[in-house]
């Protein structure tokens, strides 16, 4: 198991990973929030994790998030 753990984070930190802009666009209102990130996929699913617990640190983006739903939102690279 412990051979397994290594291998994998070792896999891990070989692996490429997409750098770059993203924008998460409200469909409803047109605002956007704009970002960047050394690991795009991963910092998406940050973002998209905390607006689903409520947990954003753009309380505007989560006040929109509540009151539009998600279905509203598109996330773009």
């Amino acid at each position: 198991m412990q051979h397994d753990k290594k291998r994998l984070k070792q896999e891990y930190q070989q692996s490429h990973r997409q750098a770059g802009v993203f924008q998460i666009r409200n469909m409803v209102n047109r605002k956007m929030f704009v970002g960047s990130g050394l690991d795009l996929p991963g910092i998406i699913n940050r973002h998209r994790f905390d607006l689903k617990m409520g947990g954003h640190r753009n309380k505007e983006l989560q006040a929109d998030w509540h009151e539009f739903g998600s279905a509203n939102f598109v996330f773009e690279v």
